[in-house]
C-alpha cells in the first residue's frame, strides 16, 4: 500500500465518529463474560500486567503465568503492547470501534484493513466470528456503521459478535479502572449522608437564629 493511500487513510479515519459499546443492565455479568472472552480471543498476543490479583480477571482465564512475553524487536518492531490501561488512554468508544473496525482489503498483508487505525499491525482476531466487512463510505464524519457493511456473515450472527466485542470493550474499561463500581456504590450513601446532615444544620441554625430573635424582643 502507497504511503499516500495510509496518509489519506489516516486522515479518513480521523472523521469517523467511534460508536459506544453496548452496555447491559447486568453490568457485573458483562464484565465477567467480557473478561473470558479476553482470554479466549486477546490473551494469546496482549498481556494484562496491572490484572495479575484481580478475581474477575482470574476467574476469566486470564492467569499471570500464562500471560505472553515479547521482546522489543517482535512483530517487526511492534510488539503487542499491554492492555490494562487502553481505555484510560484511548477511550472505551475508541476500542470498541477499532474492534469493530476491520474490513477486508487485499492490498494489506494480513488482507484486512481497520477504519480506525489503518495500516495496523494487528491481524484481525474476528474474521472468522464476524465474517467480513467492506467499505461502503468514505464521507467525512459518518458513523463507523455507515461505513462498513457485512458482505459475509461468520460464526457469530451480527448481534451475538456486538455483544461478544462490548464484552471485550467493558471488560477493558473495568481493567483501566477497578473501583469505579465501587465509588459509585458508595456514592449514593455519601449523598445520603449529605443531604440527612443539610437537613441538620438546617434544623440548628433555624433554632439558633429563633433564640437570638427571641432575645431581642
Amino acid at each position: 500500500m502507497s504511503r499516500f493511500l495510509i496518509a489519506a487513510l489516516a486522515i479518513f479515519s480521523w472523521s469517523v465518529v467511534s460508536d459506544a459499546p453496548q452496555y447491559l443492565f447486568d453490568k457485573e455479568s458483562q464484565i465477567a463474560a467480557g473478561a473470558q472472552a479476553f482470554a479466549q480471543t486477546c490473551y494469546s498476543c496482549h498481556s494484562m500486567k496491572y490484572m495479575r490479583t484481580d478475581a474477575v480477571s482470574l476467574s476469566g482465564g486470564i492467569q499471570p503465568d500464562q500471560a505472553p512475553q515479547w521482546t522489543e524487536d517482535s512483530w517487526n518492531g511492534h510488539p503487542p503492547p499491554d492492555l490494562s490501561l487502553i481505555t484510560a488512554a484511548k477511550g472505551v468508544d475508541y476500542v470498541y470501534s477499532y474492534l469493530m473496525g476491520y474490513y477486508v482489503d487485499e492490498t494489506h498483508p494480513s488482507g484486512f484493513e481497520n477504519i480506525v487505525m489503518p495500516g495496523t499491525q494487528m491481524p484481525n482476531p474476528f474474521a472468522a466470528m464476524q465474517g467480513e466487512q467492506e467499505l461502503v463510505l468514505t464521507d467525512p464524519e459518518v458513523r463507523l456503521f455507515q461505513a462498513l457493511k457485512l458482505k459475509n456473515r461468520g460464526a457469530k450472527s451480527p448481534q451475538e459478535f456486538e455483544d461478544y466485542v462490548s464484552s471485550i470493550a467493558v471488560y477493558l474499561e473495568y481493567a483501566s479502572d477497578p473501583s469505579q463500581a465501587y465509588r459509585e456504590h458508595i456514592g449514593y450513601y455519601v449523598l445520603g449522608f449529605l443531604a440527612v446532615m443539610i437537613v441538620i444544620m438546617i434544623a440548628l441554625d433555624l433554632a439558633y437564629w429563633k433564640d437570638i430573635h427571641g432575645d431581642h424582643q
